[in-house]
């Protein structure tokens, strides 16, 4: 199992690593500025602390290991056992300054690759929580898959004709297009949707296999269950994340 996880994990620094050299070739999309704490998850490294905590009480993380969290984070027992003091062992509070320390890079939390999403998937599977850790790192996965594809060109040119589907499908919410470069809100849209829940992806990927993109359709399918598959595979069950 976890020379498993150790290959899931590899899965996942390649992908990061490739999605950062890509990112100066995108035109349409590297300037959208997505809201309510969605874009840390594409750009791996974590500011937001909002963001942050959004995501651990989207996938049941109820914070109560927070003093062992912040020590696989980086953070020294001297820091933490502060934070205790000064938060009288609050639970919400805690953890909420356990995390802002991490985000400012405290103590040794560099040496355990720094504020990003795959320290943080790294150190709660540390800490055994591995349901909150697996389904971070599928919704991760989703983002980076997403943007691999969205500004191909014969993708962009086709999205104007596919958002009345999108919507009705319930995979973006109702959005006003402008007049010049619409695909650039869709394109926002789609982001969005699979940084709120990673089964838009596949939703997303069902609607281009009916309308004349059924290769990007299997690209997309193929990069994202390909390392998801995996990641069941290795937690052991039977059960799927799809």
């Amino acid at each position: 199992e976890n020379e498993k996880l150790k290959e899931i994990n590899g899965i996942l620094q390649e992908q990061l690593a490739l999605f950062q050299s890509q990112k100066e070739k995108r035109s349409l999309v590297e300037d959208i500025d997505l809201e309510d704490g969605v874009s840390y998850l594409e750009e791996n490294e974590v500011t937001d602390l909002a963001g942050v905590l959004q995501l651990l009480r989207r996938y049941g993380y109820s914070g109560t290991s927070y003093y062992d969290l912040g020590l696989y984070l980086g953070l020294s027992s001297a820091t933490l056992d502060a934070i205790n003091t000064e938060n009288e062992r609050n639970v919400l509070e805690c953890l909420r300054e356990c995390l802002t320390k991490w985000l400012q890079r405290a103590d040794n939390v560099e040496k355990k690759s720094g504020p990003t999403i795959y320290s943080l998937v790294s150190a709660l599977r540390e800490l055994g929580e591995n349901g909150v850790a697996d389904e971070i790192y599928i919704q991760l996965n989703a983002c980076l898959t997403l943007d691999r594809y969205i500004a191909h060109e014969s993708l962009t040119k086709l999205l104007p004709q596919l958002v009345v589907i999108l919507y009705s499908n319930g995979i973006i919410e109702k959005i006003k297009l402008p007049p010049n470069d619409p695909q650039v809100t869709i394109i926002r849209a789609l982001q969005k949707a699979v940084a709120a829940d990673h089964h838009n992806l596949k939703k997303f990927a069902s609607v281009l296999r009916e309308h004349d993109a059924a290769d990007i359709a299997k690209s997309i399918e193929g990069d994202y269950f390909a390392s998801t598959s995996l990641l069941t595979e290795a937690a052991g069950n039977s059960s799927s994340y799809l």
